[in-house]
Order: structure tokens, then sequence, then C-alpha cells
């Protein structure tokens, strides 16, 4: 039955793609090759390309090119839930600035 709330088949949905085993870790920071800036920035740059992909998604529905609405809706959750990783990030970070500046010398 092809209703206007039908579901598609699990085919049509693409896989996830840019993630990678980690590997168990035995002690702080064990399993990182990276510095810890470096995985940082390239969070945020992916974080970044999240918010772009959704513009540029909202664009084209604007402008009237055929995109599906269920797409972009799926990429402005992706860049919502990105940006909010991102600030909760950024608040782990100061936390633990504040927390080091609390310290006693």
């Amino acid at each position: 039955m092809a209703g206007p709330l039908s579901v598609g088949g699990v085919e049509s949905f693409k896989p996830i793609t840019g993630l990678k085993e980690t590997g168990s870790l035995s002690g702080p920071g064990a399993g990182s090759s990276a510095p810890f800036g470096e995985v940082l920035t390239q969070a945020l740059e992916r974080a970044d390309s999240r918010v772009v992909d959704a513009h540029q998604a909202v664009d084209d529905l604007v402008s009237g090119k055929p995109v599906s609405s269920h797409d972009v809706m799926i990429r402005v959750e992706e860049a919502h839930l990105a940006l909010q990783w991102t600030i909760q990030l950024r608040n782990r970070a100061l936390e633990a600035y504040q927390e080091i500046m609390r310290m006693p010398l």
C-alpha cells in the first residue's frame, strides 16, 4: 500500500560513511595516534560540513530544485545534532579548564 505516510524499504537509505573502528582502550589516550588538537579540529570540520550541507539542501528546496523534503529534514537534523555535540564539547572543555584553574598550587 503506497499512501502518503508509507515508508520505503531499508535499501533506499544511504550507509553512514566516515566511521572507523577505534579498537579497545586500555588506558588514558590508548589507541589514539593523533594529537587531541588534530582530532578536535577534524571533528569541528565535520560538524561544519554538516551545517553547510544542510544550508545547501534548504537552498535547493526553496529554489524549487527536485529535492526530497525528507532528505532536507535529515540533513537539517544531522546539522542540529552536530552543533549540539560541538556545544557539549565546548562545555566539557570549559569545565575542565575551570577545574584546573581551581586546583591549589
